[in-house]
């Protein structure tokens, strides 16, 4: 499988977890494409973060081959594949810029460099650098733990719910700088359940269920050909699922 892997960014091939003799994952193959923003969808407990953990090597795997740019997963530098959760990780007491130089430090990226300014102004936190991070709206938050990871520039940036509870200013924001990172030889892997959201900004999407893959890598342009959204469709695969 090994050759074949360079087409892709990333394949998975038959990953399967298996946590108090239940099956996590079972046998979950897809594969994701350079310059790609990818959604990842499915109900609560399908083994979407199961997968974002296995991925950056939080937690082991029972079967299956994972491989990014033809290099297997065991082989490759951490800081090609990295995670952003949902909570944001933070500490509060900070301000925003030492917080940043702390990651700088930890991460080792130049906090002064203009690409970091570049970011800030673009994600609208210029001005409230020297503010703590208690005093931060929840978008702001998620914002600013969003730069260290793109200043890192991993091959992949998995995204678990990361989406969520963001308000329309900061939302927009978010997207703008997740499109231009997407298109600078890296991809995005989502998982979202704001399907408004992920018809609108993803290329494709990967439906997953009780820990298998129900379609992979389908495109929303295809997915409009057949439905007038991405919820109508969703809807569809998931209630004939479930028959």
């Amino acid at each position: 499988m090994g050759a074949a892997s360079s087409d892709y960014l990333l394949k998975v091939h038959n990953l399967t977890k298996i946590e108090n003799g239940k099956k996590i994952l079972d046998q979950a193959t897809f594969e994701i494409a350079e310059n790609k923003i990818v959604g990842f969808l499915g109900p609560n407990g399908a083994g979407k973060t199961t997968t974002f953990r296995i991925l950056s090597e939080l937690t082991g795997y029972d079967d299956g081959e994972i491989y990014v740019n033809g290099v297997k997963l065991s082989d490759l530098d951490r800081k090609e594949i990295m995670l952003l959760p949902d909570a944001p990780l933070l500490f509060s007491v900070l301000t925003g810029k030492e917080y940043l130089k702390f990651m700088s430090e930890l991460l080792n990226f130049d906090i002064d460099s203009p690409e970091i300014k570049e970011m800030l102004q673009l994600l609208g936190l210029l001005n409230s650098l020297n503010k703590q991070i208690f005093n931060y709206s929840l978008g702001m938050k998620k914002k600013l733990n969003l730069i260290p990871l793109l200043m890192k520039k991993p091959k992949l940036l998995l995204l678990d719910e990361y989406l969520s509870g963001i308000d329309p200013v900061s939302m927009k924001d978010i997207k703008n700088i997740l499109i231009q990172y997407a298109q600078n030889g890296c991809s995005i892997f989502m998982s979202t359940h704001q399907l408004e959201v992920c018809e609108r900004y993803c290329d494709s999407i990967i439906l997953i269920s009780n820990g298998k893959i129900l379609k992979n890598n389908i495109s929303i342009s295809e997915i409009k050909e057949t439905a007038s959204s991405l919820e109508e469709y969703y809807l569809n695969v998931f209630s004939t699922e479930e028959g």
